[in-house]
């Protein structure tokens, strides 16, 4: 079976298959947004004195939160307006940069992917250091899907330009398939990613204002 645009027809399989890796490689993507807004749950939960944790989530803002909050309790109460800011400003820029590695990588950009993953396998040994064996085997996992979108990308770079599929066929069936309905979930994905991001900085911003 092929599929046809304005350049020529393709066979259907090898549609499917590069689709597959273009699938792969965003999905790999996907999970930097993923950490992002989980470690910004973890982080507003903790502030309020919740229990709950994503084992997905950074370590490295957990940790951060808890120096935070140990601090403010063997300080005065007129220094935790200052180490509340410091907390906040040091999640929204480690946060900020998975989101911008999210970003580019979607680009398909592979260095981004690198970048990430080397970030992330030491946020990994980090949970690792402080004896936290479920988080840093769900990281462990993390890792992986990751590593196979960043090896999915670098297949699709390997593809000669004669056998790469034009975009145009590859929305054409998308459009004729139930892949588009994947392919729409995943822009919701990111849409609420990116509300729930803003909703956390309310929240730190209300929580600040309470502190102070």
């Amino acid at each position: 079976m092929t599929t046809t645009d304005s350049e020529g027809s393709y066979d259907l399989a090898q549609v499917a298959s590069q689709l597959r890796l273009e699938s792969r490689a965003r999905s790999g993507a996907s999970w930097f947004f993923f950490i992002a807004g989980l470690s910004l749950v973890n982080s507003i939960a903790q502030a309020a004195g919740a229990s709950i944790t994503f084992v997905v989530g950074l370590g490295f803002t957990q940790l951060i939160d808890g120096i935070s909050l140990a601090l403010r309790q063997d300080t005065v109460q007129s220094a935790w307006p200052l180490i509340s800011m410091v907390n906040i400003v040091l999640d929204v820029v480690i946060l900020g940069v998975f989101v911008g590695i999210g970003f580019v990588a979607r680009r398909k950009l592979k260095w981004a992917y690198l970048v990430g993953l080397a970030m992330y396998g030491l946020d990994a040994l980090l949970v690792l250091l402080f004896g936290d064996i479920l988080a840093a085997g769900f990281h462990a996992l993390v890792i992986y899907w990751i590593f196979r979108g960043y090896r999915a990308l670098s297949s699709l770079d390997a593809l000669p330009a004669s056998g790469r599929i034009p975009a145009s066929a590859v929305q054409a069936t998308l459009a004729a398939s139930s892949d588009s309905r994947a392919s729409q979930g995943g822009g919701q994905t990111l849409l609420f990613l990116a509300l729930l991001l803003i909703a956390g900085l309310l929240v730190f911003l209300i929580l600040f204002l309470l502190i102070s």
